[in-house]
């Protein structure tokens, strides 16, 4: 793979309007209440449980950009109209301004996957990414979205 993929992949959180959802493997959290309890009040004999599937974040806010300054800053510390590194249509980087947060949660426990990536410059460079389940990335000389 090349160095864009993780270019790209930050096109698609700060620029595109793509969408992040839960798939079929998200962990779901629960809650249960005892409801009943035996005589001696030793035995919780029957629960009511209510179970939510657990969110999705696109990133997680210690994930990384390059500012049009050069330094890297982390997307929680990043603000809206800041310029950071992307690709463009024509396979070059380029500084494009943040216009929003998609799916901006601060708090809260969420999944995330861990892809790890070698850059094929032959310098045996490893990078990694931290993303959403089945979010949508763009992958180097591939013109269709690919699911994380």
């Amino acid at each position: 793979m090349q160095m864009s993929v993780l270019s790209i992949a930050f096109l698609c959180f700060l620029i595109l309007p793509v969408d992040c959802f839960n798939g079929p493997y998200d962990p779901y959290d629960s809650t249960c209440n005892c409801t009943s309890i035996s005589s001696n009040g030793n035995v919780c004999l029957q629960y009511t449980c209510i179970t939510k599937r657990r969110e999705s974040k696109c990133f997680p806010g210690r994930s990384t950009v390059i500012t049009e300054y050069g330094s890297m800053k982390s997307l929680s510390n990043i603000e809206i109209g800041e310029r950071v590194l992307v690709m463009n249509k024509e396979n070059k980087l380029i500084y494009e301004p943040i216009e929003g947060f998609i799916h901006l949660k601060r708090h809260g426990f969420f999944s995330f996957l861990l892809i790890i990536m070698e850059i094929d410059d032959h310098r045996n460079i490893i990078t990694s990414l931290f993303i959403s389940p089945n979010h949508l990335i763009f992958l180097a000389n591939d013109t269709e979205l690919k699911s994380a």
